[in-house]
């Protein structure tokens, strides 16, 4: 018996990845859960403060 490197005989079948140029902006804006004038608005990561207080 030959060794099994998978539990399945399923075989993944992948389709390129090919970059389409669109203008389906608002449909993207749609998907976020946040917008702000025609953009994506996402949580700020940074703040005024230093590390030291100052």
């Amino acid at each position: 018996m030959e060794p099994m490197y998978s539990p399945t005989d399923r075989v993944n079948v992948m389709r390129e990845d090919v970059a389409v140029k669109s203008n389906e902006r608002e449909a993207l804006l749609k998907n976020a859960p946040d917008t702000e004038g025609g953009l994506i608005k996402v949580p700020a990561i940074m703040d005024d403060e230093s590390e030291d207080g100052e």
